[in-house]
């Protein structure tokens, strides 16, 4: 008696729950790479900024594991992910150069700064980068800057961004522009650091972590929700 063969039918996996956040960002929970390989393939496109949980036993400020954020722009993720709004984030004009009460005066900045300048002439490593940062932010153009409050966990502004920013200086800025590029530049320096319960990722950064964890699953390694299949 002849068999028939039944066709083979490919296993649909459902997607979990999302729920819609602020600036067209989603939160889902997705415990398995295979989950995460479908959420990524539909949002690559529209939402290619992402942000992951990574589990602690204690201390979590943002996600858990296994829980991600996945948003258009830079600043809808980490607006998301802060919770920018429901927390307060604010800016606030800091007027440095009136400031009689700071640690290290508007004065002596410049003071150290030209001496620097003239020192590292002397030497031939001043760059042409470091004449324009130093046209840019001259006495007459550099007297105060933008600064956030009400961070999460009493931050400062040195902390959440670590060295290497570049401060706004430009008080006729509209706020909506500098809340913008306060938010773009939190996930500039967040995705190069190494923070204890999150990572960001942009298109690239997600097509790499997804591709290591694929290698490791075909290397008969440890892997992404291996313990949730």
């Amino acid at each position: 008696m002849k068999q028939h063969n039944k066709p083979t039918r490919s296993i649909d996996i459902p997607l979990p729950e999302r729920v819609p956040l602020s600036g067209d960002a989603f939160f889902v929970r997705l415990p398995t790479l295979a989950a995460l390989e479908r959420c990524w393939a539909e949002q690559r496109e529209s939402r290619p900024f992402s942000a992951e949980g990574v589990g602690l036993t204690t201390g979590q400020n943002f996600l858990n594991s296994y829980e991600w954020i996945f948003a258009p722009t830079k600043a809808a993720l980490v607006a998301a992910l802060t919770r920018w709004e429901a927390v307060g984030i604010g800016i606030r004009w800091y007027d440095w150069k009136g400031d009689s009460n700071t640690t290290y005066t508007y004065e002596e900045h410049f003071r150290d700064y030209e001496e620097r300048r003239e020192k590292r002439i002397a030497e031939g490593i001043w760059t042409l980068q470091d004449e324009v940062d130093h046209l840019e932010y001259s006495p007459e153009r550099y007297t105060g800057e933008w600064v956030l409050d009400n961070l999460p966990n009493e931050e400062s502004m040195d902390s959440w961004f670590d060295l290497g920013f570049r401060s706004l200086i430009d008080r006729s800025m509209p706020a909506g522009e500098i809340i913008r590029i306060m938010q773009e530049r939190t996930f500039d320096h967040w995705e190069e650091r190494e923070l204890f319960d999150v990572r960001l990722h942009d298109r690239e950064g997600m097509d790499k972590e997804i591709e290591y964890w694929q290698q490791e699953r075909l290397a008969g390694e440890d892997y992404y929700g291996k313990e949730n299949e």
